[in-house]
C-alpha cells in the first residue's frame, strides 16, 4: 500500500488566475477530460440522476471544467446546478460548456471552495464532487461545510481516487505522468470511513473499483 502524499500548493495553483496561459492549461485538461473520462462522466451521471434529486438545486464542488455539470443538466431537465471551483480559468471554460450547450439558465458557476461554502444552510438537494476530494486540506472541515448546506433529507455524492499500488500502472498509461500525485494524494476506502466519522454526514453506501471510491450520505438529523 502506497502511504498518502498531500499535494504541495504549486501543485493545485496551476490555474488559480485567469491570463492567456491559464485558459489554455484548462482547456488542456478539459481536452483531456472529454477524450479519457467521458464514460465516467456518463456514469456518474446515471447515478446521480437514480437518487431521486433530478428536480431540485445541486452544488458540484471542485467542479474544474465544468462537464458534469453540464451532462447532468442536460440529461435532467428540472435540475439546477452550481459549479464551485477556486480556479478562475477552470470557470471560464466551464461558463463557455454551458453556453454552448445551451445549459447556461441552469447551470451557473461561481468561485469558492468547500472549507468555507458561500450559501445559506439547507440549500441544497445534492451535493456531489469528483475527482476532487483528494485536493481537499480540511476534508473534515468541509464534509461538514457540505452537511450544513445539505437540505434535511439531501444526498452527498463523491467519486474520488483510490490509493492502491496495482491501480498506479493503468493511471500511468491512462494519463502519463499527470495524475500520479493524485493516486499518492487519494484515500482508501477505510481513510474515508474514518474520516466520515468525524462529521456530521452518515455514510450510506461506499464501494470501490479498481480506480474509483464511490460514496452516498446523507445528513445526520
Amino acid at each position: 500500500m502506497i502511504k498518502r502524499r498531500s499535494h504541495t500548493k504549486e501543485e493545485i495553483e496551476g490555474v488559480r488566475g485567469c491570463n492567456e496561459k491559464a485558459i489554455a492549461i484548462a482547456m488542456g485538461v478539459e481536452a483531456m477530460s472529454r477524450k479519457r473520462l467521458m464514460p465516467f462522466f456518463n456514469k456518474i451521471t446515471s447515478e446521480i440522476i437514480a437518487l431521486g434529486k433530478d428536480n431540485g438545486v445541486a452544488l458540484d464542488i471542485g467542479t474544474g471544467h465544468g462537464l458534469l455539470p453540464v451532462l447532468l443538466a442536460r440529461k435532467a431537465r428540472n435540475m439546477k446546478v452550481i459549479g464551485l471551483d477556486p480556479a478562475d480559468a477552470m470557470l471560464e471554460v466551464g461558463r463557455r460548456n454551458a453556453a454552448q450547450e445551451k445549459v447556461g439558465d441552469r447551470v451557473s458557476f461561481q468561485k469558492g471552495e468547500g472549507k468555507v461554502l458561500p450559501f445559506s444552510d439547507c440549500t441544497f438537494d445534492l451535493v456531489l464532487t469528483t475527482n476532487s476530494f483528494h485536493h481537499w486540506d480540511n476534508p473534515v472541515g468541509s464534509l461538514n461545510e457540505i452537511a450544513r448546506v445539505l437540505k434535511r433529507d439531501g444526498v452527498f455524492y463523491m467519486a474520488d481516487l483510490r490509493r492502491n499500488y496495482l491501480g498506479l500502472l493503468p493511471m500511468i498509461r491512462l494519463f502519463r505522468s499527470l495524475n500520479i500525485d493524485s493516486i499518492r494524494a487519494a484515500y482508501t476506502v477505510e481513510e474515508i470511513c474514518s474520516l466520515m466519522s468525524q462529521t456530521k454526514l452518515k455514510t450510506l453506501d461506499i464501494k470501490n473499483s479498481f480506480l474509483w471510491i464511490y460514496l452516498k450520505a446523507g445528513k445526520v438529523v
